[in-house]
């Protein structure tokens, strides 16, 4: 069903933020709290089934972080 999916998705996301978080404090290359949000954006285009650039305009990132999670991509 859909709510699964959906459910999923969420739970994927923020696997996927914690990860992100976990390698910048073990590499401390980024700051943790940026790379969590990145891996948790990363997936956002899925969650809202609309295009990531589409979902990321009303958030007003800058520039490196919407790079950051295109590049992740979902």
């Amino acid at each position: 069903s859909g709510r699964k999916a959906s459910r999923a998705l969420q739970e994927v996301s923020l696997a996927r933020a914690r990860l992100l978080e976990l390698l910048a404090t073990a590499r401390g290359n980024a700051p943790p709290a940026a790379m969590f949000t990145v891996g948790l954006l990363s997936m956002l285009d899925a969650l809202l089934q609309v295009p990531l650039a589409e979902a990321l305009q009303p958030l007003q990132l800058a520039e490196p972080a919407i790079g950051d999670v295109a590049a992740m991509g979902g």
